[in-house]
């Protein structure tokens, strides 16, 4: 039996995982594709207060009101990111909406939502294919505004096809959705699903629940890790994999002190007392730990310094106690933040010289929060193949290391876990991120040239007022980026930042393409003058127009003066030279566009 002490404890622990949950929610998390199906629950534009922005997720809240609106509102953002495209301008464009409750949190699967009110209400919204909503007798149909499903509740967190949600109180835990689906993702004893919530087991005392596409685990007060749904890629960390799903809660291990589970398609991690565990597929360094297996079948050891963490299936990251960030597992598209899309197995710093305050992952995209309560994202997407054959990898919406919002107060919002890809902010704002300002045509009309010999092409540019440069594009010609990074220079011969091209300059990315370069910002003056470039090979083809260079651009803050066209023969080297018949090539900077809420 749990003692008062040990459940004071678990209370208290659990109101600082929220808390720091709250430390961004501002952010937030669970994920679900934008469409016809109405996942966000909106009903009407959100004062300008409070903000939502990115590509499709869920979001808890700070209790902050003004303008005689609710507390909590919930704020979502669809994605207006363009499939094959390296960084759409209108990725971080904003939208502003709320819900008609008061959310203390929320959580986000594919194409639904669900909530809990600060009233302890309980609603869903959005598409109900599975039953997913949880309030209608039969499954079908969508909810573009929420449903209530009852009162009395603590939490909630949805997945694929299922939701589950812990009841104030005595703590039980229920389960509802996953009509035609099976697998026991219900945790009722049956293999089927319901439209209505169903109790997962007899239990009571349910702290923490986390629901992926075919399974589920839980935590309870007295520490333990349960279980259910499909183990056939070892995703209960029990030891075993089965091809029978377990259609009630099983014990997962025989540890006593876990905290906090969260789980992926074919995994999960958990903060026990002793530190950060992860288990599950590992192909691309996923679990994190020294010594892990193709499969790792038993929850092992990342670290024992994390204090705020999160994990999406191939990638994880983790904050440490000195305010480090840490990220590990797959490097393709740049998910784990190296910038060089090399497989990460181990944990490895990333953003030093800042303090972090929270980390959310999902499938494809990163996000996490500052201590300045600036909100960062990186990775790309993967197109959607559909909810049962998972993600392709054809279409690229990058991100970089972008900056993409500042909150006012940032310990008043919250990060939430996200299922697939995007995120919503809550909480008063200083700025979120507009369309990204750069100065070049969309579609040059210059000509692909061969150059002799290596060659340092670029742009000399100035800036009107401070600015932020998140970026540098290039027009490809055949085999015209080669190289994997573009440079920010003054025009002193100062090299300000290396960039690197996302997603990988390959030739499937396709002549005639915008392609980006992204990495930390640079902080640009007004009165300098500053040169972006890259470098050609020999033998190898440039975008370059004849003349072009004469001609100035302007667009807000950003300038490029006549003969704005550089180049230098020595690869790497800052470009100094007018280029040869006053010609100009596609290299165009690409600054952060804030707009204030």
């Amino acid at each position: 039996m749990t003692s008062r002490r040990e459940r004071t404890a678990t209370r208290r622990l659990r109101s600082a995982v929220l808390a720091l949950t709250t430390a961004v929610t501002a952010l937030a998390g669970a994920i679900a594709p934008v469409g016809p199906f109405g996942s966000f629950g909106l009903a009407g534009l959100v004062p300008p207060t409070y903000a939502a922005f990115g590509a499709s997720i869920s979001s808890g809240g700070s209790a902050w009101a003004a303008g005689g609106w609710s507390t909590r509102p919930l704020l979502t953002a669809g994605a207006n990111s363009t499939a094959g495209t390296a960084l759409p301008a209108s990725l971080f464009e904003p939208t502003f909406r709320r819900t008609g409750l008061s959310y203390a949190s929320v959580s986000m699967g594919s194409g639904f939502g669900c909530g809990v009110a600060t009233s302890g209400e309980l609603a869903c919204w959005g598409t109900n294919g599975f039953g997913q909503l949880g309030t209608r007798s039969t499954a079908g149909g969508t909810a573009s505004t929420p449903e209530v499903v009852g009162t009395g509740w603590d939490s909630v967190d949805v997945g694929t096809y299922s939701a589950c949600a812990i009841r104030s109180g005595n703590g039980t835990l229920w389960c509802w959705g996953a009509m035609g689906v099976g697998y026991g993702l219900l945790g009722n004893g049956s293999g089927g699903g319901s439209t209505r919530p169903v109790q997962a087991g007899a239990l009571t005392g349910w702290a923490r629940v986390s629901v992926t596409n075919l399974s589920a685990c839980a935590v309870r007060t007295d520490g333990t890790r349960w279980c259910w749904g499909a183990n056939e890629t070892g995703a209960f960390g029990n030891g075993a994999v089965s091809n029978v799903p377990a259609r009630s809660p099983v014990r997962a291990d025989a540890y006593t002190d876990w905290l906090d589970v969260r789980m992926s398609l074919a995994g999960g991690c958990g903060l026990r007392r002793a530190g950060l565990y992860c288990w599950g597929m590992n192909p691309f360094g996923s679990v994190g730990a020294a010594g892990a297996g193709s499969t790792q079948l038993t929850p092992l050891l990342v670290s024992r310094e994390f204090v705020e963490y999160d994990f999406a299936g191939n990638n994880g990251c983790g904050i440490k106690a000195d305010a480090t960030l840490w990220c590990w597992g797959m490097g393709m598209l740049n998910r784990n933040g190296g910038g060089d899309e090399a497989d990460a197995p181990l944990p490895r710093r990333l953003g030093a010289g800042r303090d972090w305050r929270a980390v959310r992952v999902t499938p494809a995209y990163t996000f996490a929060v500052d201590s300045t309560g600036t909100v960062w994202a990186w990775g790309g997407a993967a197109a959607a193949a559909g909810p049962a054959s998972g993600f392709t990898q054809s279409a690229y919406a990058g991100l970089g290391a972008t900056p993409v919002a500042r909150l006012s107060a940032p310990g008043s919002a919250t990060l939430q876990p996200a299922e697939n890809t995007g995120f919503a902010l809550l909480g008063a704002v200083d700025w979120v991120a507009g369309p990204p300002v750069t100065a070049l045509p969309a579609t040059p009309a210059g000509n692909a040239t061969t150059v002799p010999g290596a060659a340092e092409v670029g742009t000399r540019f100035r800036v009107t007022s401070a600015q932020q440069l998140v970026g540098v594009r290039v027009h490809r010609a055949s085999e015209s980026v080669s190289a994997r990074t573009a440079r920010v220079w003054r025009a002193d011969g100062t090299l300000l930042a290396t960039l690197s091209f996302h997603p990988s300059p390959v030739a499937s990315d396709g002549v005639g393409s915008w392609l980006y370069a992204t990495g930390t910002p640079v902080d640009l003056a007004p009165g300098v003058d500053y040169v972006v470039s890259y470098t050609v090979p020999a033998g190898a083809q440039v975008e370059a127009e004849a003349g072009a260079s004469a001609t100035p651009h302007a667009n807000g803050p950003l300038t490029l003066p006549p003969g704005w066209g550089v180049t230098g023969t020595v690869p790497g080297a800052m470009p100094t030279g007018p280029a040869p018949g006053d010609a100009g090539y596609a290299v165009d900077p690409v600054l952060l566009n804030p707009v204030t809420p």
